[in-house]
């Protein structure tokens, strides 16, 4: 798991500014974070909470998430 995730800290009120209206406000640091980081995708069950999001960024359910990695790794055989 450690080299999976990462705890990010909060990002601060500067930080968020070219942030602003891409997220729900109570999200909007979830983004950023993300963003910042680099992260390719945002796994929650609120993606409506997340619009109209960062063009850097997936957001997608659990759910979503899973048959993407499924069909990346089936393509790893081929």
């Amino acid at each position: 798991m450690e080299r999976c995730l990462r705890v990010l800290p909060a990002p601060n009120r500067i930080t968020l500014e070219p942030y602003q209206g891409l997220a729900d406000p109570k999200d909007l640091p979830i983004l950023a974070a993300a963003v910042l980081a680099e992260c390719p995708w945002l796994v929650t069950f609120n993606v409506r909470h997340y619009q109209p999001g960062h063009s850097t960024l997936k957001v997608v359910t659990p759910g979503e998430f899973v048959m993407h990695a499924r069909d990346a790794l089936s393509q790893l055989g081929s």
